[in-house]
């Protein structure tokens, strides 16, 4: 399954920048959780050019039977805080769903 998350981030051009790091926001109202994986773009990874400015990527691995709506709504809420705190546009966010019982993505 690592192999698969390198991949996976190698072929979107996301470089990461945390992992497993607890965000909160007071600004935002009160809230706090732990992303999985903080990352930068600085290329688009469809066409491989250079962004113009390069932006943070939230991801949320989910180990369950499916991904629920909340999933969603606390992935943008770790973009957002992520945002607040460093100070770097966070404009997108992944869920991620792993198969626990046969390793497929």
């Amino acid at each position: 399954m690592v192999d698969f998350f390198v991949e996976f981030l190698t072929t979107r051009c996301i470089q990461p920048m945390k992992i497993e790091q607890v965000v909160y926001s007071e600004k935002d109202g009160i809230f706090a959780g732990t992303v999985d994986l903080a990352g930068m773009r600085s290329v688009n990874w469809r066409t491989k050019k250079p962004l113009a400015k390069p932006y943070g990527v939230a991801l949320d691995w989910k180990s369950g039977n499916a991904i629920y709506p909340e999933a969603i709504l606390q992935t943008a809420a770790y973009a957002k805080a992520l945002e607040t705190t460093t100070g770097v546009p966070f404009r997108e966010g992944w869920v991620i769903r792993a198969n626990n019982k046969n390793g497929e993505l």
